[in-house]
């Protein structure tokens, strides 16, 4: 895996307003502002990224991962569509990324086959976990 972001869905709208909670308005904004902030820092890194990568000394594969609730989706296609890039072939939908899923399968079990550049687009409390977990990895036996 070469590099991953970890990144909370945009707001959503209240449940009492639409159960299925889509983004509000102040979340499609904020992550249009995300996308600007990723663009520069794929653009600085030199990494070339794109969903078609990765070739010999071609571009880093580039891909969106949410959870498939409503909201991280949005944010995941938000954050593809600003960049210019196809989203059925750059946002994926993954199991294990709900809110309480264990970020400790997901990290042996996803990332760690990974290779390019993943965004993931997610809920807390399972952001938050799966970033302690990287920060530093359970032992592995």
């Amino acid at each position: 895996m070469s590099r991953v972001y970890l990144v909370q869905h945009g707001v959503a709208e209240p449940e009492d307003v639409d159960p299925e909670r889509p983004l509000a308005p102040q979340g499609v904004e904020e992550t249009g502002v995300l996308a600007d902030f990723l663009a520069d820092e794929l653009a600085k890194s030199g990494s070339g990224a794109h969903p078609d990568g990765p070739g010999e000394d071609g571009p880093l594969r580039l891909e969106f991962w949410h959870s498939g609730k409503l909201r991280a989706r949005q944010t995941a296609e938000i954050l593809a569509g600003r960049l210019g890039l196809d989203l059925t072939a750059s946002v994926v939908q993954k199991q294990g990324l709900g809110p309480k899923d264990p970020s400790g399968r997901f990290l042996t079990d996803v990332l760690d086959r990974s290779s390019g550049i993943v965004v993931v687009c997610g809920h807390l409390p399972f952001l938050h976990q799966l970033a302690a977990d990287m920060a530093s990895p359970p032992a592995r036996g």
